[in-house]
C-alpha cells in the first residue's frame, strides 16, 4: 500500500512538473469555476475574515490552479515576464477553468480593497486524469466540506475508479466514529452501501448524509421500509420521475436547487408552488438549464408531489428518529415486557441470524396466518370490515401496514419499556388499554405469537387491572366479601359504555398554520390529534383528487412520511362500503371466573374468607372472557361504606397500620441509604468544583495572557498597517513606474520589429549572395579546366603556326606575307563575293586585345588572317563582343580551318541578312566547317600568293606592319615587313598571361555558353597540313 501511494504521489508530481505552464496574475473576472462546488456561505464568511489585512493571494495553498490549452495561452499577453509575478491578460472573451477557489474570490469580492487579480497556476489542457484530481482535491486538507455527503460521495467515486489511495486520504480526513461508521457501512450493511452508491450520478443528492445517523439507521433492522421503499424513492423521484434517465442534465443539478426543493410538495400546496414558480422563472432553481427546461422540470415536479412531499437524503434521516419510535410501539407485539431486543433474540435459540430473519417484516410475517381469502380492514377505533383477498402477500401487507398505522396514531400512549439494572423507577410506562387494544387488533388481523397472547391473557386484561386497583385504593385498609364479584360487576358496567360521537368538524385544513406544521418527524400533540381520525388505511390510500390547499397541512406531512416507508401503492384498490360486513374491535368484558362467583350461595358470602388466587390452567381455551353479568346490586353492597364496630377490627387495623410502618420504615432506611450516596456524591462534586475553579484560575491566567498577547498583536498589527500603507505606496509608484516601462516598451518592441525585418532581408540577400558565389564557384572551376586545356591547344598551335610561317615564307613571292593593314571598327563589309565577315569578343571596351578563337591567336590580326580561311561566298560568322553586341571586320583569308577550335560553335548567316537575324542562322561546328574548307583549298593555293601581293600594294601601313616601296638598290622587288617575329612572341605571351588571369569559354550569340556537345574538329587533313 504504501509502495502503491508513493508511485502515485510520483506520477502525479511528474505530470504537475511537465504540464506546468506559468504562475501569473490574472483579471477575476476572467476566471470560471465549473467544477467548484456551489457556495457556502458559512465558508466563504470563514474565508473572508481570514484574509482581513493578510496578503492572501500571494500564500501558495491559496493559488487557484487552473488548465489552459497552450493555443490559448500563447493568445493571450503576458507582461513582467521576469518578475516574480508577471501580469497575464487574456484575449476578449475567454475564461480560464479553475479546479477550484470559487470560496477564495468570493471572499475576497467582499473585501473593502477588492484586490483585481489572483494568482493562478496554469497547467496545459493535456494533464493527466490523476493529477488533475489531486489538484482538485489537494486543497487545504483541514478545510471540512459543507456535509458528510462531501466525504462519502469521493470516497465512493474514488473506489469505483480503483484509485485505493485518494480514498484512503479521503477517508483519513473522517473523525473516528465516523470512519468506523463508514467501515461498517461496507463491512456489514453493504446492501445500503449500495444504494445510497447508487445515487453518485447526482452528486448533489449527498447534501444532507450523516455519518452519525447510520447505526440508528442499522438499529431498525427495517430493510424494505427505509433501504427499498425511502431510499429507493429519492433515487426513482430524481432519475426517473425529474431528469428521466438523462444522466448529463443530472450531472447540472446542483445542491442549491435541491435546498430549494426538499420539504416541499408545490404540488399540493399554493404556497410552495408561487415560491418555486418564481425561482424557476428567474433561474435561482435549476441554473444549469435554459428556460423551457426549468418549466418542464417544474412541471414534473408538481405532478409528482400531488401526494407527498419532494425526498431526500436530508429528509430521511430527519425522519429516521420518528421511525425508531413507531418501531419501538411494534416492538411491543414482537418483545415481552421486561426483554431487550438481544435478549429476546437469544432466547429463540437460532444457531444464526441474518438481517432478513431479524427484519420487522420478517418476524411479523412468520406470525401472520391468511384465513382463507379474508382480509379485515379497520375503519375507525371500533369498527372492522371484511374484504375479500385472496393473495397472502397482499393480505400480509394491508395488514402490516395496518399496525403501523395504528403506532402512527398512538404512538405517544405506546413509549418503549425501559430495562435497568440499577436501583430507580420500574415499570412499564405503556397505557395497559391502548397496548391490549394494539394486541387485540394484532389478533383480528391474523397475528399470533408468545408476546400477543400473553398481552390477551384474561387475567391481565387492562380493564380488569383498572377495576380492581379502583376498589383496592379506594378503601385502604378494608376487604371485600368477594373481590371477584365485585370486579365483574364493574366490568359489567365498563362494557355498557358506547362509543362517543366524533367530532367531524375539525379536519385537515383547520389547524393549517405554516408556522406550527413539521415538515419532518415527529407531529405536534394537537396535529397528531387533529389527524387521527384520518390516520386509516382506506383514508390514507384513497385514489380521489387531492385538492391542493393554500399551505402545507400536518396530515398531508404524515401520509407523506407513511408514503416514503411503505410507498404509495397497496396493489388493489380498497373500496369500503357500507354493505361489508362489520366485526367490533372489542366485546364484552366480564370474566367467566367472576360469573361463576355470582352465582355461589349467599350463605358462603357470610364467611366473608378472603379470596383465592386463580389458576390460570383451569381457564377453559374456549372460554368467553367478556361474558355479561345480571347481578347489579352486588356492586353497591361492596362500595358501601362500613364503619368499624369491635375491638377486633381496630386491632386488625393497628396491626395493618403496624405493617404500613414498618414498610415506611424501611422504605425510609432506603431513603437514608439513597441520601448518604447522594452526600457522597455531593462530596465528590465538591471536589471537582474545587478542581474546576483551580482550573478556572488556570485559565483566568492564561487568558491575562492572552489578552496581553492581544495587545501586543495589536500593536504588531498597527506596525504592519502602517508599513502596508507605506508598501502601497511603493506599489502605486512601482505601478507608475511600470506605465513608463510599458511605453518604453513598446517602443523597443517596434524598434526591434524593424530590426528583425532588416536583418531578416539581410538574411535573404545574403543566402543570394552565398548562391552566386557557390554558383561562381562551380563556373570557376570549370574555368580553371577549360584554362588548362587552353594552354594546351595554345602550345600546339604555337608548333602549327611556326611551321606555317615556315610555308608562307615559302609560298609568298619575296619570301614573306606581306602584312595587312587594320581594319577600323564599323568598317562595312566588302562588296566581293569572296570576301568573309567574322565577329569577335573584346576583352573590353577600348582595348584592342581579342580573346583568342583557337590555338596562337594572340592578336586581331592573326585572328582575321585565321577567318580568312574558314569560307569563301556570301556567308558570315559571328560571335558576341564583350558588350554583347555583334562586331563585323573584314578578313584576311590566309588562315587555314584545321586552326578552328574543336570546342567552337560558328554562326553562319547570309550576307543579305541582317545581324538581328543571328539567332535563326545555321550553326556548325569546325569540323563540318573544315570539310567545307576542303573543296576549296585547291583553288585558293594557286590564288594564294597573287592576291597577297595585289593587296600589299594597294594598302597603306598599319599597326600590322610598316609597308615600304621595293628599295632601287637592291632592285630585287621584294615586299619588307618591319614585323619581327620576337614581337610577335611577346604578343602571344600577353595573350597568355591573360588568360591566366581571366577565366572564361568560347560564347555563342546572346552572350551564352556555346554547345559542347557536337564532336570537335578532327585531325588536319594532308592538303591542310600543305596549305
Amino acid at each position: 500500500m504504501a509502495s502503491a501511494s508513493r508511485k502515485r504521489d510520483r506520477e502525479i508530481r511528474i505530470s504537475k512538473d511537465k504540464h506546468f505552464i506559468a504562475l501569473a496574475c490574472v483579471p477575476l473576472d476572467a476566471l470560471s469555476f465549473p467544477y467548484s462546488r456551489d457556495l457556502d456561505t458559512e465558508n466563504v464568511e470563514r474565508l473572508r475574515n481570514e484574509f482581513r489585512g493578510n496578503c492572501f493571494s500571494e500564500k501558495e495553498e491559496h493559488h487557484i490552479p487552473a488548465i489552459i490549452s497552450m493555443e490559448d495561452y500563447d493568445k493571450g499577453t503576458l507582461l513582467l515576464r521576469d518578475s516574480e509575478k508577471p501580469l497575464w491578460d487574456p484575449p476578449t472573451g475567454m475564461k480560464l477553468r479553475c479546479l477550484h477557489g470559487k470560496h477564495r474570490v468570493k471572499a475576497a469580492e467582499g473585501l473593502r480593497s477588492k484586490p483585481d487579480r489572483w494568482l493562478v497556476a496554469m497547467y496545459n489542457a493535456t494533464i493527466e486524469e490523476i493529477a488533475q484530481t489531486d489538484l482538485m482535491d489537494g486543497y487545504d486538507n483541514s478545510h471540512k466540506p459543507c456535509d458528510d455527503g462531501k466525504y462519502y460521495y469521493n470516497i465512493k467515486y474514488h473506489q469505483r475508479r480503483n484509485d485505493i489511495v485518494l480514498a484512503q486520504w479521503w477517508r483519513a480526513r473522517l473523525k473516528t466514529s465516523d470512519g468506523d461508521a463508514m467501515h461498517q457501512l461496507a463491512a456489514c450493511h453493504g446492501s445500503y452501501d449500495n444504494q445510497l452508491d447508487s445515487l453518485h450520478v447526482i452528486d448533489a443528492l449527498y447534501a444532507g448524509f450523516r455519518f452519525g445517523s447510520l447505526k440508528r439507521l442499522w438499529r431498525q433492522r427495517c430493510p424494505d421500509e427505509l433501504r427499498d421503499n425511502a431510499l429507493g424513492q429519492v433515487r426513482q423521484f430524481f432519475y426517473e420521475t425529474v431528469f428521466g434517465g438523462d444522466t448529463s442534465a443530472m450531472k447540472r443539478f446542483d445542491t442549491l436547487s435541491l435546498k430549494h426543493l426538499e420539504f416541499t410538495a408545490p404540488g399540493a400546496c399554493k404556497e410552495d408552488n408561487r415560491k418555486l414558480s418564481g425561482k424557476f422563472s428567474t433561474g435561482e432553481v435549476f441554473s444549469g438549464f435554459n428556460e423551457q427546461q426549468r418549466r418542464q422540470y417544474f412541471n414534473k415536479i408538481c405532478e409528482a408531489t400531488r401526494r407527498m412531499q419532494v425526498p431526500s437524503l436530508k429528509y430521511f434521516f430527519r425522519n429516521l428518529t420518528y421511525f425508531e419510535t413507531l418501531r419501538n410501539c411494534m416492538m411491543r407485539l414482537l418483545v415481552p415486557p421486561g426483554k431487550s431486543e438481544t435478549e429476546y433474540y437469544e432466547s429463540k435459540k437460532r444457531r444464526s441470524w441474518n438481517e432478513e430473519d431479524k427484519a420487522t417484516r420478517s418476524l411479523f410475517a412468520n406470525a401472520f396466518v391468511h384465513r382463507g381469502g379474508q382480509c379485515l380492514v379497520q375503519i375507525d377505533d371500533y369498527t372492522l370490515v371484511r374484504v375479500h383477498v385472496e393473495d397472502r402477500d397482499k393480505a400480509f401487507d394491508i395488514a402490516y401496514r395496518q399496525l403501523w398505522l395504528f403506532a402512527i396514531r398512538n404512538q405517544g400512549e405506546l413509549p418503549p419499556c425501559p430495562i435497568r439494572k440499577t436501583v430507580g423507577p420500574t415499570g412499564d410506562p405503556a397505557n395497559k388499554v391502548v397496548l391490549y387494544e394494539f394486541a387485540l387488533l394484532a389478533q383480528k388481523l391474523g397475528f399470533m405469537n408468545a408476546t400477543i397472547r400473553a398481552l390477551l391473557d384474561p387475567l391481565h386484561h387492562p380493564d380488569r387491572a383498572v377495576v380492581k386497583h379502583m376498589l383496592e385504593s379506594t378503601r385502604k385498609g378494608y376487604r371485600y366479601h368477594d373481590i371477584e364479584k365485585a370486579i365483574s360487576v364493574c366490568l359489567d358496567q365498563v362494557n355498557s359504555a358506547v362509543p362517543a360521537p366524533v367530532d367531524i368538524e375539525t379536519d385537515e385544513c383547520a389547524l393549517e398554520d405554516k408556522q406550527k406544521v413539521k415538515l419532518f418527524g415527529r407531529p405536534l400533540i394537537e396535529h397528531a390529534k387533529a389527524d387521527r381520525r384520518l390516520l386509516y388505511l382506506h383514508k390514507v390510500h384513497e385514489t380521489s383528487e387531492h385538492h391542493s390547499t393554500e399551505f402545507i397541512s400536518s396530515y398531508f406531512v404524515a401520509r407523506s412520511q407513511y408514503f416514503s416507508w411503505f410507498g404509495d401503492s397497496l396493489g388493489l384498490e380498497l373500496n369500503i362500503t357500507d354493505d361489508l360486513p362489520r366485526v367490533a374491535l372489542r366485546d364484552s368484558i366480564a370474566s367467566p371466573i367472576a360469573s361463576e362467583r355470582l352465582r355461589r350461595p349467599a350463605e358462603e358470602d357470610d364467611q366473608r374468607a378472603e379470596p383465592q388466587p386463580v389458576d390460570a390452567s383451569t381457564i377453559p381455551d374456549d372460554a368467553d372472557i367478556f361474558a355479561d353479568s345480571d347481578d347489579d346490586d352486588y356492586l353497591a353492597e361492596n362500595v358501601r361504606v362500613n364503619q368499624p364496630q369491635s375491638d377486633s377490627e381496630l386491632k386488625l387495623k393497628n396491626k395493618a397500620l403496624g405493617e404500613e410502618n414498618d414498610a415506611l420504615r424501611a422504605k425510609n432506611g432506603a431513603l437514608e441509604e439513597e441520601i448518604n450516596e447522594l452526600r457522597d456524591k455531593n462530596s465528590a462534586l465538591e471536589e471537582e468544583k474545587s478542581e474546576l475553579r483551580e482550573k478556572n484560575g488556570a485559565l483566568e491566567e492564561d487568558d491575562d495572557a492572552l489578552r496581553r498577547e492581544r495587545g501586543a498583536l495589536r500593536e504588531e498589527d498597527n506596525k504592519l498597517r502602517n508599513k502596508n500603507t507605506a508598501l502601497e505606496e511603493e506599489n502605486d509608484a512601482l505601478r507608475r513606474e511600470l506605465g513608463a516601462l510599458k511605453e518604453q516598451k513598446s517602443e523597443l518592441q517596434e524598434k526591434n520589429g524593424a530590426l528583425e525585418e532588416e536583418i531578416n532581408e539581410l538574411r535573404e540577400k545574403n543566402s543570394a549572395l552565398e548562391e552566386e558565389n557557390n554558383a561562381l564557384r562551380r563556373e570557376l572551376g570549370a574555368l580553371e579546366e577549360e584554362n588548362n586545356e587552353l594552354e594546351q591547344t595554345t602550345t600546339r598551335l604555337e608548333v602549327m603556326i611556326e611551321g606555317l610561317e615556315d610555308d608562307l615564307e615559302r609560298l609568298t613571292p619575296g619570301g614573306l606575307l606581306p602584312e595587312l593593314p587594320d581594319i577600323p571598327d564599323g568598317h562595312s563589309p566588302s562588296t566581293r563575293k569572296d570576301s568573309i565577315k567574322i565577329v569577335f569578343w573584346k576583352l573590353g571596351s577600348g582595348n584592342d586585345q581579342y580573346l583568342p578563337l583557337g590555338p596562337g591567336f594572340q592578336t586581331k590580326g592573326e585572328a582575321e588572317l585565321f577567318a580568312a580561311h574558314l569560307q569563301r561566298g556570301r556567308n558570315r560568322l559571328y560571335i558576341l563582343d564583350g558588350d554583347e553586341t555583334p562586331c563585323e571586320l573584314v578578313a584576311p583569308e590566309n588562315l587555314r580551318a584545321e586552326m578552328l577550335p574543336q570546342s567552337l560553335d560558328i554562326f553562319v548567316v547570309p550576307d543579305n541578312e541582317p545581324v538581328s537575324n543571328m539567332p535563326s542562322a545555321q550553326r556548325h561546328s569546325a569540323a563540318t566547317m573544315h570539310d567545307l574548307m576542303a573543296k576549296r583549298a585547291r583553288r585558293q593555293r594557286r590564288r594564294f600568293a597573287a592576291e597577297a601581293r595585289i593587296f600589299a600594294r594597294n594598302q597603306k601601313p598599319t599597326k600590322w606592319g610598316n609597308l615600304v616601296e621595293p628599295s632601287a638598290s637592291d632592285g630585287s622587288g621584294r615586299v619588307e615587313i618591319n614585323s619581327k617575329k620576337t614581337q610577335r612572341r611577346r604578343d602571344e605571351e600577353k595573350v597568355r598571361g591573360r588568360l591566366k588571369k581571366q577565366k572564361t569559354g568560347h560564347l555563342g550569340p546572346g552572350g551564352k555558353k556555346q554547345n559542347t556537345d557536337h564532336p570537335g574538329p578532327g585531325p588536319f587533313s594532308e592538303e591542310e597540313e600543305e596549305l
